[in-house]
């Protein structure tokens, strides 16, 4: 089964996974936007998936609790979901400075969708973020890699989707787009296992070598 194909629609969580049900994923919705009510002065929305979810604490707590900052990651969502989420009145009360933007990964595993059309629904994203969140400054990032074979069909995707993201992207002010992709890899293209255990999710090592470029930009 896969979530509905029509990417420019917002749409909540539809499809049973044995490692969440729709339930959860609406618990954890509801979760998060009770967060954003009892913390209206949010500096920060990191917005995504399961990759921007599972932050180590210890990191988290560390260099973004003090800027104020929202985790709105839930795990297995694509752009479309994450649209629907965005729309949520507990989230457009909110006035971040900065969205930290990571989403795409699923709608190539999950849904099938092809490497424009994810693009395509990515900036769909990013366009709504503009609109509704006005001053906000979005730092974009490209679609993480995936498997451990620089040959395999959904690297080949992501690396196109990533080609096709960063033409849409042009000179706009209010966008910072970071290429990320290349730091997770070695000098074989590879993923490592201390990086990513599945050759998807980080672990604690890569999410510090995500920190540690990313404060590179938040600190400018």
């Amino acid at each position: 089964m896969t979530e509905p194909f029509n990417i420019q629609v917002p749409a909540p969580r539809t499809v049973e996974y044995d490692w969440m049900s729709i339930q959860t994923w609406h618990n954890l919705n509801n979760q998060q936007l009770q967060t954003a009510k009892n913390q209206a002065d949010i500096n920060y929305i990191f917005a995504g998936d399961s990759i921007t979810q599972a932050w180590p604490e210890s990191i988290w707590q560390t260099h973004f609790a003090p800027l104020k900052s929202l985790n709105l990651g839930i795990g297995g969502d694509q752009t479309q979901n994450l649209l629907w989420r965005l729309q949520q009145p507990e989230i457009l009360a909110l006035t971040p400075k900065f969205f930290v933007l990571l989403i795409g990964t699923n709608n190539l595993g999950h849904a099938n969708h092809n490497a424009l059309q994810t693009a395509n629904g990515i900036n769909i994203v990013v366009e709504y973020i503009l609109n509704n969140f006005n001053d906000c400054h979005i730092f974009l990032h490209n679609i993480f890699p995936a498997d451990a074979s620089p040959h395999s069909q959904k690297r080949q995707q992501i690396i196109e989707a990533n080609q096709q993201l960063k033409q849409s992207v042009n000179e706009n002010s209010r966008i910072t787009y970071l290429e990320f992709f290349d730091i997770f890899l070695n000098n074989k293209q590879e993923i490592e296992s201390e990086i990513m255990e599945d050759y998807l999710h980080l672990t604690q090592k890569g999410y510090q070598l995500w920190c540690n470029n990313l404060l590179k930009y938040i600190k400018q």
